[in-house]
């Protein structure tokens, strides 16, 4: 009868460690590759940008891809095409972003100097670096931050 018991509490605990083992590895597999999409808006004093923005970050390397519009009192003014290719370093849910590449896409009109009155340079120019906190939010994606602020919630893809 106790070699039953000890037995099943063995197994039990064995059951249950190896749940919480892969529980932790999930989550950490969840954190480290970041595939999502979100939409965004920003204004200044005279734009207003409106923005699809589909990211992906795997070993080391990320792809943001740009598609909307910039408005400038409540009309259209260019349309933005864009993937921008990046290296980063990730320590702390902190990613410190270095652009290789910015891809104009053919429907892309406006200037880079109206590009930089709404983002920041690592979308517009190659060799530029931009910090971003990005944390997981449970299952559901990621908050993009540029300390302390939040700048948007990135949707993970189904």
């Amino acid at each position: 009868m106790m070699n039953k018991l000890k037995t099943a509490l063995i197994f039990l605990f064995c059951t249950i460690s190896a749940g919480l083992l892969f529980l932790w590895w999930y989550l950490i597999a969840l954190s480290r590759n970041i595939e999502c999409v979100s939409n965004y808006t920003i204004h200044n004093d005279t734009d207003k940008m409106s923005l699809l923005i589909s990211r992906k970050l795997e070993h080391g390397k990320g792809t943001d891809t740009l598609i909307g519009r910039l408005y400038r009192e409540g009309k259209v003014v260019g349309n933005i095409e864009r993937t921008i290719n990046y290296r980063y370093i990730e320590e702390n849910s902190r990613y410190t972003m270095t652009t290789e590449t910015v891809l104009k896409g053919v429907h892309d009109d406006i200037s880079d100097k109206e590009m930089a009155g709404c983002l920041s340079s690592l979308y517009i120019k190659p060799g530029t670096q931009s910090v971003s906190v990005i944390k997981n939010i449970g299952i559901t994606g990621w908050m993009v931050y540029t300390s302390p602020v939040p700048l948007y919630f990135c949707r993970k893809e189904s």
